[in-house]
């Protein structure tokens, strides 16, 4: 048998003997009938109980019980004898009939505790049992710690369920057994006299490996939650200025430039504002600041080379016929069919332009309005 069949066996076993005690707490407690107690105190003490209680039922049931095919017959006989001895004890204390000796009452939890001790008792025999059918050669390495640890889980069941009738979780602590004596004196009115109490039979050996690995299962260790440290107070970095300020201070400073006479600054900052402006209205506003400047200190190729950048980044712009004019006008110098082709796309897209005379009269072609010279945007 592999290591793993024997973990499943003992598995098994003990689930059988933890339903075994859980079916015996949700089992409902029965009184017995009162012809049922009197015949029992009978069979104990006959001059005990009056002739009059007693009756045919009691003889009844004797026999019944002594007919039963409960299995575990032979360990309620036990357990029963056990009870009747005590019974016999304390009868022999008190007397016959003391003054003040309390009725005879039926008590189901000594017979209910009894089937749950024998029926865990059981369950170890037959694990016992199967354990010394294993093979030799694994019994004697690990035998004997299986062995203890299922002694360990019986008596830890036991320890559980005997602390008051109901199943106990893993994580809360065993409760002690009550003592016989404590039973008594919940069960009898104050004035009974108690029985004197049995000295506690010594709890069987355990395996300390077994007990310490149990225990470990039982009481994880709780961890406390480490204190979170203060959270510092960061001084609030200030605001990141954004594209609207930055262009802003640009022109401020190309203003300032010009105005102290330094127009290669003033033009590297209007530059500036044209690289990070994208198409908006200051960036066409620094192209016209720059056509200014060109005009005053700038060649011709310059100026073709601006307005010629002017016109890819805004082809609408307010500066857009300006532009286009002022290419036309320096073609005019330079080759006179590039001219005529400049000027006539010019009439086609400002027909009514400022400077359509110009390119009519360019062209040879007959026309009407005002001459505006030369562009000069």
């Amino acid at each position: 048998m592999s290591d793993e069949e024997r973990d499943d066996l003992l598995d098994g076993l003990i689930e059988a003997a933890s339903q075994l005690v859980v079916d015996e707490l949700d089992e409902p407690l029965e009184a017995p009938p009162f012809a049922a107690v009197i015949g029992r105190a009978r069979r104990l003490d006959p001059a005990s109980v009056s002739d009059e209680w007693s009756t045919p039922h009691a003889a009844k049931t004797r026999a019944a019980s002594e007919r039963s095919s409960d299995p575990l017959a032979l360990f309620l006989d036990a357990a029963r004898d056990d009870a009747e001895a005590d019974i016999r004890g304390h009868i022999a204390l008190v007397g016959d009939n003391p003054p003040h000796a309390p009725a005879l009452r039926p008590s189901a939890a000594p017979r209910r505790w009894t089937r749950i001790v024998i029926g865990l008792a059981a369950a170890a025999a037959v694990a016992l049992a199967v354990l010394d059918g294993l093979d030799d050669r694994v019994f004697a390495t690990r035998g004997g710690a299986s062995q203890g640890l299922f002694q360990s889980v019986v008596d830890r069941l036991f320890s559980r369920t005997s602390a008051g009738g109901e199943a106990v979780h893993h994580d809360a602590p065993p409760s002690p057994a009550p003592t016989r004596a404590a039973r008594d004196r919940r069960d009898e009115p104050a004035a009974t006299v108690e029985a004197p109490t049995p000295a506690p039979a010594p709890e069987p050996e355990r395996d300390s490996e077994a007990i310490d690995e149990i225990d470990e299962i039982d009481a994880p260790a709780i961890e406390e939650p480490a204190a979170r440290p203060k959270e510092q107070v960061r001084p609030s970095a200030p605001p990141r200025p954004t594209l609207a300020d930055l262009l802003q201070a640009l022109d401020d400073d190309a203003e300032a430039a010009l105005a102290d006479g330094d127009i290669a600054t003033a033009d590297a900052l209007y530059q500036e504002i044209i690289r990070r402006g994208g198409r908006s209205r200051r960036v066409e506003r620094a192209y016209g600041d720059r056509f200014t400047i060109a005009r005053r200190t700038a060649d011709l190729e310059a100026r073709v080379a601006l307005w010629q950048e002017y016109l890819e980044q805004f082809p609408r712009g307010r500066y857009a016929e300006d532009a286009s004019a002022g290419l036309c006008h320096a073609q005019d110098t330079r080759d006179a069919s590039s001219a005529s082709t400049c000027w006539r796309a010019y009439l086609e897209r400002f027909p009514d332009g400022v400077y359509s005379a110009r390119a009519r009269r360019a062209l040879g072609e007959p026309g009407d309005g005002d001459d505006r010279g030369t562009p000069t945007p």
